[in-house]
C-alpha cells in the first residue's frame, strides 16, 4: 500500500492517539481495549473505506497531554479536511485466492481477518458491497466491522 499523501500515516496515528515511537507512558501503550475510545473506534471502523476512497475526512487530533497540562479547559483545535488516498495492489494482496473457488473467498477472508469461530453472515455482508472487485470490497467491509477492530 502506498499513500498518495505522505503525511497521512502520521495524521492517522496522531488522530488515533498512537504515534509510533511516542507512547503515552514509558511502558508503552495500555494493553487490551483500554486505549480504544468511542471516537477512535468510529475512525477505526471508517478508516478502511477512507483508504480506498477519494473522500476527505475532517480530523480533530487528540489532545497532547504534555502540551495541555495545567489548562483548565480543553484548548480549541482546528478541524482540518484531509484526503488519505491509498494505492493498493489488490492483485498482489489477493493473488493467492485465484486458485480457490470464488464461493470460498468469503470464508477465507472472514476467517483471516476476524480470527473468530463465529463468522458474519455472508448474505448480509454481500448486501453492502459492490460485486465487482469482490475480494477487495469484502476485505474493506470486514475490516470496518467492530469485531475486527476489537479483536
Amino acid at each position: 500500500m502506498q499513500l498518495s499523501n505522505q503525511q497521512a500515516q502520521l495524521l492517522i496515528q496522531r488522530t488515533l492517539g498512537q504515534i509510533l515511537f511516542y507512547p503515552p507512558i514509558v511502558a508503552g501503550w495500555p494493553n487490551g481495549k483500554t486505549w480504544i475510545d468511542r471516537c477512535s473506534l468510529l475512525l477505526r471502523m471508517r478508516l478502511p473505506q477512507l483508504l480506498i476512497s477519494t473522500d476527505g475526512i475532517e480530523i480533530n487530533f487528540k489532545a497532547d497531554d504534555d502540551s495541555e497540562i495545567g489548562l483548565g479547559t480543553k484548548s480549541k483545535r482546528n478541524m482540518n479536511r484531509y484526503k488519505i488516498n491509498a494505492l493498493i495492489d489488490w492483485k498482489k494482496t489477493f493473488g493467492s485466492l485465484e486458485k480457490i473457488m470464488e464461493k470460498d473467498h468469503f470464508k477465507i477472508l472472514s476467517a483471516g481477518f476476524l480470527q473468530t469461530e463465529k463468522l458474519p453472515d455472508q448474505a448480509f455482508m454481500e448486501k453492502f458491497i459492490v460485486k465487482e472487485n469482490y475480494d477487495a470490497n469484502m476485505a474493506v467491509a470486514l475490516l470496518s466491522l467492530p469485531e475486527y477492530q476489537l479483536s
